[in-house]
């Protein structure tokens, strides 16, 4: 008992008999996750809708910079009250105000919160969605976004990137990612590339993959997740190295 809990995994009053489920936390981030209470809730998604919803959090500083790009038209609601409407491949750019951010959304980690929803225009598809964008700020080099947690669905979507070998922005604060049903994407490769702060992927459906090549190298906090529909092996801990 002392040994397991050494590891950061309590282990309390529990039988000797279920003391194999405790040793199998050891590793993985101890126990399961959760996510924070006074974040904002996301919009429920459904296998056969195409739609985008993600948690971002607004901090007291004039650098909220969210870049992103979509192919098929797309709107986007900001979560603040503005709309923009895209064309396919174009990047949508946005910066929040603080102040412009309800104060009912104040996290006890000392940011407000928006929910950004994105969502094919009619008659469109979205077929790419592209996070490794970074916003056009005149002299901005680098930055970290404030994605929190991401839920997306979309059986048409074929390309997803977060990160890449040549990163542009990094997405440490994002702790959850959800993909709802199925996909069309067949490179996994540096996906989620140095999300320092990922905790859980719910599920994720790689079955059309052949690529799947540092799809989770630095995410240090991984400690649950699923991959399902490929014969592929991946191991969690590997990709921490």
């Amino acid at each position: 008992k002392d040994a397991i809990e050494e590891k950061n995994v309590a282990v309390g009053s529990i039988p000797f008999r279920q003391y194999a489920d405790k040793i199998s936390l050891i590793g993985g981030g101890g126990e399961s996750y959760k996510r924070p209470a006074d974040w904002l809730t996301l919009p429920v998604l459904t296998a056969g809708q195409q739609k985008i919803v993600g948690l971002h959090a607004v901090f007291p500083h004039d650098s909220n910079f969210v870049a992103f790009t979509c192919e098929g038209a797309f709107t986007v609601d900001w979560g603040d009250g503005t709309y923009d409407n895209y064309n396919s491949g174009v990047t949508a750019y946005h910066v929040y105000n603080y102040n412009s951010v309800s104060e009912g959304t104040e996290c006890s980690r000392g940011y407000r919160q928006v929910i950004v929803t994105i969502t094919p225009q009619t008659g469109n598809n979205l077929t790419s969605v592209d996070f490794n964008c970074i916003h056009n700020q005149a002299y901005l080099q680098s930055y970290c976004t404030g994605w929190l947690d991401i839920k997306i669905a979309g059986a048409e979507i074929g390309r997803l990137a977060f990160s890449g070998s040549l990163v542009k922005v990094r997405h440490a604060m994002l702790e959850m990612f959800e993909f709802v049903g199925s996909c069309s994407i067949t490179n996994f490769s540096y996906m989620f590339y140095g999300c320092y702060s990922l905790q859980s992927i719910p599920l994720l459906d790689t079955s059309s993959g052949t690529n799947f090549s540092y799809m989770f190298y630095g995410c240090y906090s991984l400690s649950a997740g699923a991959l399902y529909g490929t014969s592929k092996s991946i191991s969690y801990q590997a990709c921490r190295l």
